[in-house]
């Protein structure tokens, strides 16, 4: 048996947590990153300035429903 080995467990849950959290904020902005790239995803290609006001949370909605799907399938890749 190891000396201070709970002591590791612990450390090692401490990193994992550190490290989850920072790689799903590194995840999230890369997705937006590479969707602002795409006139799918760029309200500029559906609305004028006013039709934006009007329908900004449909967008909203929109683009946040297709960056969660992006999100969870980038998720399942890594998981699997």
């Amino acid at each position: 048996m190891l000396k201070n080995s709970q002591n590791v467990d612990t450390a090692i849950d401490k990193i994992v947590k550190r490290l989850h959290s920072q790689m799903y904020d590194i995840i999230f902005e890369a997705v937006n990153e590479e969707m602002s790239k795409l006139p799918y995803f760029q309200e500029e290609t559906y609305f004028t300035e006013e039709g934006m006001n009007k329908f900004e949370d449909a967008w909203f909605e929109f683009y946040h429903e297709h960056h969660g799907d992006i999100m969870n399938q980038l998720m399942n890749k890594i998981t699997n």
